[in-house]
């Protein structure tokens, strides 16, 4: 699988109706009554966005995640995209995932190439809406953690989360719940959640986007 042969199949899969909420449901958590969350978008909620930038290294396909450090908030040590609220100085969510990313991690604005977008989606916990933008970068990125809001990068392999034996479950207890969650295994590290209800729909769509070698 080469980084070549799928952008351009993706940036069209991309402009089609998304699976959206179908996608999320997959890595879902639920309460023990089988209650889900719903993710839909809310319109008193702020606004941000996250980018899932694939790039190719040594003939594999890669995608940064990031560990947020741990602190008194909704999302401590959790794992995500980089990404964050939208400012007044940005034009549009994009701009804002292309700044969040290179404040983040390092990633350069002009070293990106914007594929589109996936469903936005609504996270409680920090009542956000959340658009992921999907985008590509011809290298490597040279990245540079900010040390204040990223723990650690986790360069993660494509192939490895469209393996289904990295999708696992386990109990979760956050706050007055005791959550069933699904989560992709990835280098020992817990991906739940919001984060992998993204990758879930990125690898639906990413699944017909595909061209065999």
């Amino acid at each position: 699988m080469k980084l070549e042969s799928i952008v351009q199949n993706l940036e069209q899969k991309l402009r089609n109706k998304l699976p959206g909420p179908v996608a999320h449901q997959k890595m879902m958590p639920s309460v023990p009554n089988h209650l889900r969350f719903r993710t839909e978008a809310k319109t008193e909620a702020m606004e941000g966005s996250v980018l899932i930038l694939l790039y190719a290294d040594c003939g594999k396909i890669y995608l940064p995640l990031m560990r947020r450090p741990v602190y008194d908030g909704a999302h401590s040590g959790q794992i995500s995209f980089p990404g964050g609220k939208m400012e007044k100085s940005d034009n549009d969510l994009v701009d804002t995932a292309l700044r969040e990313a290179y404040e983040e991690v390092g990633i350069k604005k002009e070293d990106v190439k914007i594929l589109g977008t996936l469903s936005t989606i609504y996270i409680a916990a920090s009542n956000f809406n959340v658009l992921p933008v999907v985008a590509y970068a011809d290298a490597r990125p040279s990245f540079l953690i900010n040390q204040y809001e990223v723990e650690e990068i986790i360069e993660t392999e494509l192939l490895h989360l469209l393996d289904a034996v990295n999708i696992k479950y386990k109990e979760m207890i956050i706050g007055e719940y005791t959550l069933q969650s699904p989560y992709y295994d990835v280098q020992g590290h817990v991906v739940w959640g919001a984060t992998a209800m993204m990758i879930s729909e990125f690898l639906t769509i990413l699944a017909d986007a595909i061209v065999p070698d």
